[in-house]
């Protein structure tokens, strides 16, 4: 958002440099190193091999995608879906299935899953949002759990 409000004149080029958070560019470069090493390593095609095998369906591997939300839930969603979305991708390559659904239940995954984390309260904090742990563990995780149960009764029935 720093780059339309720079263009729209709402704020200053010093604010919007001032506004962007180098750690987070680095963990996405660092990621996105991760990303091509594992790739160039062949453990996508094994990953994507053993996904098949183990699911068995398209059905079973777009709720099975889902899963993203318990990764989600220990790292940051952009690093999850980073490093999870290439095995999905070799998935559907090789399986010959409609992409949608999948790489849907992965985004869904990964925002449901970052929801009702430490790292959303973290970010909450940064923002000047006051939440505590309790509120986190009463409100934030039994929300996740419901979207959660919710994106599966969505994807089963195909969208």
């Amino acid at each position: 958002m720093p780059s339309s409000s720079l263009a729209l004149g709402a704020i200053s080029l010093d604010e919007a440099l001032a506004s962007v958070d180098t750690s987070t560019l680095l963990l996405l470069f660092g990621m996105l190193a991760h990303v091509e090493a594992l790739s160039r390593s062949g453990f996508y095609g094994w990953a994507g091999s053993y996904l098949v095998d183990f699911t068995g369906t398209a059905s079973r591997l777009t709720v099975g995608t889902l899963v993203v939300a318990v990764f989600s839930s220990v790292a940051l969603n952009d690093a999850t879906v980073l490093l999870l979305t290439p095995i999905l991708v070799q998935v559907i390559r090789n399986a010959d299935i409609d992409p949608v659904p999948p790489l849907i239940a992965v985004v869904l995954g990964a925002n449901i899953g970052s929801a009702a984390t430490l790292i959303a309260l973290q970010q909450a904090a940064r923002r000047g949002v006051d939440i505590s742990i309790r509120r986190l563990l009463s409100v934030d995780v039994p929300v996740a759990i419901v979207t959660s149960a919710v994106a599966v009764l969505m994807l089963n029935a195909g969208l």
